[in-house]
């Protein structure tokens, strides 16, 4: 491994005095702009998913009243149901 990591940093090496001027520029301005975005933006998206998890679990705990409210009615039918055919049964 460490003469392919020589030999990787010789390449780098060799690579960045084929590059002009101007590519070298360019590479610093990404290396600057990824760095920014790495600092600030991801802290943001970050944020925006944990706000997003939260208003998730906000809305589920909204919804048991209309889970419970199902429930209610599907005993309260079957309950009718099993009623029905009792009394059909006994008479």
């Amino acid at each position: 491994m460490g003469s392919e990591q020589k030999q990787s940093k010789q390449d780098k090496e060799q690579n960045h005095y084929f590059m002009s001027e101007e590519t070298r520029i360019n590479l610093s301005y990404i290396k600057k702009d990824i760095k920014e975005i790495k600092e600030n933006h991801l802290y943001h998206i970050e944020k925006k998913v944990n706000n997003l998890k939260t208003d998730f679990v906000v809305v589920s705990q909204d919804v048991k009243w209309l889970k419970k409210f199902f429930w209610i009615v599907a005993t309260a039918s079957v309950g009718s149901l099993i009623t029905g055919v009792l009394s059909l049964l006994f008479k």
